[in-house]
């Protein structure tokens, strides 16, 4: 092999692992934040559900479950976050609420996916026991989200 060519394919092979650990550069990383699902209950009984950094979502399927002992009559607002798409919830199971959103478009940003309003039960607070969300693009991919839950 000519020795021209051996030695900058050697150099190249030796570097590749330090060209590897530098990353993506910083503040040019093309690395989207990370999606977070946040339902926030408040002392009146009030949930607001939004998200943050949503990019490419054609679709959401949220669950939230709630202390049934604690709030019933589950009623839900569409927020402005998902207004562009069609959006249904099914309260019918006491302790459940589940909200899908559909768009031919696509869900984008920061911003309100719903408001929940309950009735407060007793004199205990409320509580969100816990929360899903299951995210697609338009080619029916999942995309990773995180979710929270904020309770009184």
């Amino acid at each position: 092999m000519n020795v021209r060519i051996l030695i900058p394919l050697l150099l190249a092979i030796a570097l590749l692992p330090l060209l590897a650990a530098c990353g993506g550069g910083g503040a040019g990383d093309s690395t989207p934040p990370a999606t977070t699902i946040t339902a926030t209950l408040d002392s009146a009984g009030l949930v607001t559900l939004t998200a943050e950094n949503l990019a490419n979502v054609a679709g959401m399927e949220i669950t939230l479950y709630y202390d049934s002992q604690t709030l019933a009559n589950p009623q839900v607002t569409q927020g402005a976050l998902v207004s562009q798409g069609i959006s249904e919830s099914n309260t019918g199971t006491a302790g459940i609420v589940r909200i899908v959103a559909v768009t031919a478009q696509t869900f984008s940003g920061t911003g309100t996916i719903a408001t929940i309003t309950f009735t407060p039960v007793g004199s205990a607070s409320g509580r969100i026991l816990s929360l899903t969300a299951n995210l697609i693009d338009v080619q029916t991919n999942p995309l990773a989200a995180q979710v929270v839950v904020v309770n009184p």
